[in-house]
């Protein structure tokens, strides 16, 4: 039973399952749409890039969600480390900063693995946690911004139900799934957020999504490969995080793709 009242709403909590007063959740932390705002304009709000167009927007993906306390769990456990060590602007990326003090494996020109495990100031926790809440939400309901809809991600009902228990503590980090982090090392950050999307490799799944500095991969399925199984950040010996500008790469390339596309539909 949903019951409105003005600009709240009892219902049953999508995470305890508690009938409460919901909180109007955000599938990306609010704080983020701050700092993608370019105060030096005349219109300072973020740019929403899609098929369709591309627009300045002061909306955010929100709906009622939560109850109040679950809304704190997410914070507490994933969202206030997090957002406190991601990009802050262009130049300034405190993960970046605690990375760079310790040495690292150098896989290729342009990828290097941090051995997190051995770095007592990183909380990869955190990022376990605020990876798997985010790929929740976008997993257990559809949302919008402005005309922009981001469908439900199709995680599954087993997945479903193990992600929500390790965001409630009453299970460890969900069987058959594998986290990826990579951390942007281009010397000027692009402050770019993108919504949960979906890549299907025929026997796993991988979700993903960035925040300015950061890109989450979350690996879904029996039949994960070994390597990637090996490269997981909760799991992995040394707890493995990547540093790398690909990701930004893909995400500009993302972007000038969507721009193409809607060039040949005009």
């Amino acid at each position: 039973m949903e019951v409105h009242g003005g600009s709240s709403m009892v219902g049953i909590c999508g995470l305890c399952g508690q009938t409460r007063e919901l909180q109007q959740s955000h599938l990306l932390p609010r704080a983020l749409y701050k700092r993608l705002r370019d105060k030096s304009r005349g219109n300072p709000n973020p740019l929403l890039f899609s098929a369709k167009d591309e627009h300045q927007t002061s909306r955010q993906a929100v709906q009622y969600l939560l109850c109040s306390e679950c809304e704190q769990r997410f914070h507490r456990y994933g969202e206030d480390w997090t957002l406190e060590q991601c990009a802050r602007d262009a130049n300034m990326f405190p993960l970046r900063d605690l990375l760079l003090r310790y040495p690292c494996d150098r896989a290729a020109e342009d990828f290097h693995i941090f051995r997190t495990a051995h770095i007592p100031t990183i909380n990869a926790e955190a990022l376990c946690y605020f990876a798997l809440s985010v790929i929740w939400r976008a997993a257990v309901r559809r949302w919008r911004i402005d005309d922009q809809v981001n469908e439900q991600l199709r995680l599954g009902s087993v997945y479903t139900e193990a992600f929500r228990a390790y965001l409630l503590g009453s299970e460890s980090f969900p069987d058959d799934t594998a986290l990826f982090v990579c951390a942007s090392s281009f010397q000027e950050v692009p402050l770019i957020c993108t919504l949960p999307q979906t890549r299907n490799w025929g026997d796993y799944r991988s979700h993903f999504f960035s925040i300015p500095g950061l890109t989450f991969t979350v690996n879904v399925g029996k039949r994960i490969p070994d390597f990637v199984r090996q490269a997981c950040l909760y799991r992995s010996v040394g707890r493995l995080l990547f540093y790398t500008p690909l990701e930004d790469l893909v995400n500009i390339r993302d972007f000038a793709r969507l721009a193409e596309m809607r060039e040949t539909t005009t």
